[in-house]
């Protein structure tokens, strides 16, 4: 850009924050009629009938109910009880569809009728208890008539939609929370409980205890793998003793302590358990594909040190489960306990060690991808990416390197960011291809510009530079995602901005055909031909509901307008009903009447 270009960009931010500063100091008078609200959602009510597809319709007809739930308790269960009724017709259908849309959002099979009971458990949980059975006799159903075995992932997937109510009322209504956990409990132990009890903790420690407590009693003669889904909990450790100990981790809660009666519990049954192994058992093959015995095994070595430091009354029982699980121990046993311990240690490797390891490997011509892009999303701080930048070159799949290079930016962005280096985090931004990552690097940087009085004028040149890229982009969901973004971030400084935003979105919306605008979750896929690496994270604003939902709060009438906009039904209506959310409770505002002119 040109200077005279740059200053005339700078009188017109100026202008903007002048008039964003006075309107701002005065009291914002809401434009949201409760009555034109009630009006709006129930004809999304009855529109939604005309809804081909019975997923969409679920999703109106919920957002319909728990709208008229506080005005109008018997229409909001008529339309829980239509949109559960239309989930357990959906369930029993063979194939799902998935919805179009952005190959990044990681989109999964829905289980609809527990989509209703979430929304149901927050207005009324004795109700949702009586939906939560009816759903799990469907689903047995559909299991014996498809044959599936009683351990299938779906139904893991129902034990986790159990605890997921569980959690959601952990802190609210413990009582229900811990029905719910009960519920899951008659269900074989899985690795979704070692996630449940850190999330309840976080919101209510005592009953999680409680759970842990009934947990070890109920699945105390659980097989010896299942066992090690409870052996995190009582340690504070954010990962499991065995083989999956590095696939899968968790975020404790702030200041979680270890429990000593839960260490000797869980020691005492994991060992005695360990002791009734048989050849059998011990060689078939669990989760991973590795034989249960090397479970036992390599938990075992874990186990050792804590028995030998701090519960010495355990060893005599300790050396009899060892001695059992080295006596079964196979060659195949022993192969597995190597392989796993092994990948274990890589995983603790150092960034150095890393780098020694690759040019060993590079100078033997034996050099892979996937040590590469190891390397890539192992770097955490800024000296790590200065010496990993350096083998990207090295990658030879040409699919790999340029979904690498693109993360590793991605990741080398944010951290600038985050350290406050903006101007670096802005170059790192530019060499990340895939516009809707780019867009997200620089609402990051837009949001650290506004925190500080100095910068936030340069927060809407940021801003403007994604809107400049959203121009030229060609009409994808990408296009119609960053630009909905970007309205939520411009609603931050500049509202006019924001609608013009919301106005692009709606129009690149309009020209594809059934595009997915209903998620804020967006991932990035490494995947080469022996490895799939994926990372997931949190976009605000990328989701239709949000930003409608932020831009009413202020400007109730234009966010109906433009909702009214989409020529797709379906999101014209989740639109609306975004916007007309918080209406209910908004009182209208008393404003003087201006004095006479005459």
């Amino acid at each position: 850009m040109k200077r005279s270009g740059v200053i005339l960009l700078a009188l017109i931010f100026f202008a903007v924050f002048d008039v964003y500063a006075q309107t701002n100091s005065k009291k914002v008078v809401k434009q949201c009629n409760p009555s034109l609200a009630r009006q709006l959602v129930e004809q999304q009510a009855i529109e939604s009938k005309s809804i081909a597809d019975t997923d969409k319709r679920i999703k109106v007809l919920i957002k319909v109910a728990d709208f008229q739930w506080t005005t109008d308790e018997e229409t909001a269960r008529r339309y829980f009880t239509e949109a559960f009724q239309v989930a357990r017709e959906k369930s029993r259908e063979k194939e799902v569809k998935k919805s179009s849309g952005s190959p990044f959002l990681g989109l999964q099979k829905t289980n609809y009728p527990f989509e209703v009971i979430r929304a149901v458990i927050k207005r009324d949980a004795e109700w949702a208890k009586k939906l939560t059975e009816i759903a799990l006799k469907d689903a047995e159903e559909i299991a014996k008539e498809e044959k599936d075995k009683p351990n299938s992932p779906d139904r893991d997937e129902n034990i986790s939609e159990i605890t997921g109510l569980a959690i959601s009322l952990a802190e609210q209504n413990p009582a229900a929370a811990l029905y719910f956990a009960r519920r899951a409990m008659r269900s074989p132990l899985t690795g979704n409980w070692f996630f449940t009890l850190y999330q309840i903790a976080g919101k209510n420690r005592q009953l999680a205890d409680q759970i842990y407590a009934e947990l070890i009693n109920n699945y105390a003669n659980a097989e010896v793998y299942r066992l090690l889904y409870l052996s995190a909990y009582p340690f504070a450790s954010q990962r499991i003793m065995g083989v999956e100990k590095y696939q899968m981790g968790v975020s404790m809660p702030e200041n979680f302590s270890p429990n000593v009666n839960f260490q000797k519990q869980f020691l005492n049954i994991f060992l005695r358990r360990v002791m009734t192994l048989t050849p059998e058992s011990a060689n078939l093959k669990v989760s991973f594909n590795s034989p249960q015995g090397a479970y036992a095994l390599i938990a075992l070595n874990e186990i050792e040190p804590i028995v030998a430091q701090q519960f010495p009354e355990f060893g005599e029982s300790f050396q009899k489960a060892k001695a059992t699980a080295q006596t079964l121990a196979s060659p195949e046993v022993q192969e597995s306990v190597k392989k796993s311990e092994n990948s274990q240690k890589n995983v603790n490797r150092t960034f150095a060690e890393r780098i020694a390891d690759l040019e060993k490997a590079d100078e033997e011509g034996k050099l892979s991808d996937m040590q590469v892009v190891n390397l890539m999303t192992s770097a955490k701080k800024e000296e790590n990416f200065v010496l990993a930048e350096t083998w990207l070159d090295k990658i030879r799949d040409e699919k790999v390197r340029e979904s690498a290079t693109n993360y590793f930016y991605f990741s080398r962005s944010k951290l600038a960011t985050k350290e406050n280096r903006l101007e670096e985090a802005r170059k790192y931004a530019e060499k990340v291809v895939k516009i809707e990552h780019r867009a997200v690097l620089y609402f990051d940087i837009a949001e650290a510009k506004l925190k500080e009085p100095t910068t936030r004028l340069n927060s809407l040149e940021t801003l403007f530079e994604v809107y400049q890229m959203a121009q030229k982009a060609p009409e994808t969901v990408e296009k119609a995602q960053v630009l909905l973004g970007l309205a939520y971030m411009y609603e931050k400084i500049d509202h006019t901005n924001a609608l013009d935003s919301l106005s692009g979105s709606i129009r690149s919306a309009n020209k594809l055909e059934n595009p997915n605008l209903f998620s804020s979750f967006m991932m990035q896929q490494i995947i080469g031909k022996d490895f799939a690496i994926f990372i997931g994270y949190d976009v605000p604003g990328f989701d239709i509901s949000q930003t409608f939902g932020e831009i009413s709060k202020k400007d109730f009438q234009n966010a109906t307008m433009q909702a009214e906009g989409f020529t797709d039904k379906y999101l014209r209506t989740l639109a609306i009903l975004a916007s007309v959310k918080d209406c209910e409770s908004e009182k209208p505002i008393k404003t003087k009447p201006k004095a006479s002119t005459k």
